[in-house]
């Protein structure tokens, strides 16, 4: 069984002959990885680790590419991205960066039209053409690409307080600026499964709707703003053969069954440590119609927890939430630079060796 069939199997909730494996980290810990195990980049390291997944466009490989407008880069190691935002790297931790937002250009916008005339990325900046060959030359994995934030992605342009008053002093911009989000993601997703030919596993996009205790926004406003845009995105999905893996973090147990009815197959991550995110009720309440990714937990037990407890505990989430499938193991925040090797080294090579 390779790792294309593997994974398939297990997210169609059948048993495969182990538990599926992804990986993602900050690149901090990629080069700790690889600079630990001498291997030349991160290609090696997935294939050190017997990751089953290859991910298309994050993570470094970034597949379409791009060929839009050159972006601005300022001497002080500002940024521009595609949507006129400016960023800059904020070290977190010794030798640990975020890339965080520091100029928010729809900040002073008080009508629809300043949101009209704001200068948007075109789907056309993306060239999909080198999809078919790297979906040839990795065939034997599991295939996952797409984007898509909407509604979480408001506050780079207005400023995160601002996009939460704006839900109720300006909710016409939030609307306008979602529409545009929308409308350039889903064109970007529907080229991403053109181009790959059906060879596309898994549509992967995105809409952080929880905190650590509960739900970000009410449930009326996900209604309102965000769940007409995922259905569309698992509508897309499912149009090509492809399954629909949302990613949200945090407490979001009330609106589980909303995204099984309209069609998510499998949610990222799952942050078991969250109030009713426990991984025994999960698979009890949704298991048979709803596959996991993630479930290990990047707040304490990775970076704080001996090899053989990251093991047990993994074993333990295999048991409970691989029954009959529907799993596939990752750390549910990334491995962050503050997780021992010992800790990863451990948990790939032990897994992968059932």
């Amino acid at each position: 069984m390779n790792s294309r069939q593997r994974v398939l199997k297990s997210f169609h909730h059948q048993t495969p002959d182990r538990v599926p494996l992804d990986y993602c980290a900050v690149p901090e810990m990629d080069q700790l990885l690889m600079r630990e195990l001498g291997l030349p980049d991160r290609a090696a390291l997935l294939e050190r680790l017997h990751v089953d997944f290859r991910h298309l466009d994050k993570w470094g490989t970034m597949i379409p590419r791009y060929v839009g407008p050159e972006l601005l880069e300022l001497e002080d190691g500002t940024v521009e991205d595609i949507w006129g935002s400016r960023l800059r790297n904020v070290e977190y931790k010794p030798g640990c960066f975020y890339t965080e937002y520091v100029d928010f250009p729809l900040a002073d916008a008080t009508t629809v039209n300043d949101v009209e005339k704001h200068r948007w990325p075109d789907p056309d900046w993306y060239d999909f053409s080198p999809l078919e060959a790297y979906c040839r030359e990795n065939d034997e994995y599991c295939l996952v690409g797409g984007r898509g934030a909407t509604l979480d992605s408001v506050g780079f342009f207005r400023g995160p307080e601002q996009a939460m008053l704006d839900l109720y002093d300006h909710p016409k911009i939030v609307e306008a600026i979602v529409e545009k989000l929308f409308e350039f993601w889903y064109e970007y997703n529907a080229r991403l499964l053109a181009a790959a030919g059906g060879r596309l596993d898994i549509l992967f996009f995105s809409e952080d709707m929880g905190g650590q205790n509960g739900l970000l926004v009410s449930k009326e406003i996900l209604k309102q703003y965000v769940f007409p845009k995922l259905q569309k995105y698992a509508e897309l999905a499912h149009k090509h053969n492809a399954l629909a893996m949302l990613h949200s973090d945090g407490a979001i147990r009330d609106i589980i069954p909303d995204l099984i009815d309209f069609g998510i197959d499998i949610i990222d991550p799952v942050q078991t440590s969250c109030p009713g995110m426990d991984a025994a009720s999960l698979k009890r309440d949704f298991g048979e119609r709803l596959c996991f990714h993630g479930v290990l937990d990047s707040q304490e037990l990775l970076p704080h927890s001996s090899p053989e407890e990251v093991l047990s505990e993994a074993r333990r989430l295999v048991d409970i939430m691989g029954v009959n499938g529907g799993l596939a193991l990752n750390a549910n925040c990334g491995f962050q630079i503050d997780v021992p090797v010992a800790n990863i080294l451990a948990l790939y090579d032990d897994l992968s060796a059932e």
